[in-house]
């Protein structure tokens, strides 16, 4: 498949949740990392691990960040 949103509208349908102006720049990011896990198991970003927690926030400035569901996991500790 292309790396592509117009295509991606048109086998969608009218694909509402891409918005009527989507970026690409985030569409080919994401895209990227897809292709780069696939190809070799390391999509661009270090692993996640309990003593980190990296993950990587795509959005319009796409980042790694360090626990980034801190707040949320700690409003969630004691409660399983």
């Amino acid at each position: 498949m292309r790396d592509d949103l117009a295509t991606l509208r048109t086998m969608a349908g009218s694909a509402k949740w891409l918005g009527s102006h989507p970026p690409a720049a985030l569409a080919t990011a994401m895209h990227g990392a897809w292709v780069r896990f696939a190809r070799t198991g390391d999509p661009g970003w270090p692993a996640y691990d309990l003593a980190h927690r990296k993950t990587m926030i795509f959005d319009a400035t796409s980042e790694v960040m360090s626990d980034a569901a801190g707040p949320e996991r700690q409003a969630w500790k004691g409660h399983r």
